[in-house]
């Protein structure tokens, strides 16, 4: 992906997926979406740690869910591999079983939009 010259507000020290980094810039410094915008500092971090979630296997938890509920648990996601339009239809399943999160999308349906138009 091609970046401007805003620096990198986030920094990266994990082990993930090579790509995740350059996620990272893109979300920041690429628009993107249907707007044709970048995400916010504060967007761009909460995107990218649910992400980070997702392709380590740790999976999502969530407060307004029971304990022991976790979307995605012991599933690595990654591009290459995970179909991640049924993700996202899965992540809606999953929300209307357990309960939408009261940020509107951003725990799961927008990070996994974001891998998509990543």
């Amino acid at each position: 992906t091609k970046s401007s010259a805003r620096p990198r507000q986030l920094s990266y020290d994990d082990d993930g997926p090579e790509w995740l980094s350059d996620m990272l810039d893109f979300l920041e410094n690429v628009p993107h979406g249907p707007s044709g915008k970048t995400c916010s500092s504060t967007n761009a971090k909460s995107v990218f740690r649910q992400v980070r979630k997702l392709c380590s296997g740790d999976g999502i938890t969530y407060k307004g869910w029971e304990d022991g509920v976790i979307f995605a648990k012991d599933r690595k996601i990654t591009l290459e591999d995970t179909d991640l339009d049924a993700l996202h239809k899965e992540a809606r399943a999953f929300e209307a079983e357990h309960g939408r999160d009261k940020g509107h999308g951003w725990l799961l349906l927008h990070p996994i939009k974001k891998m998509k138009l990543y």
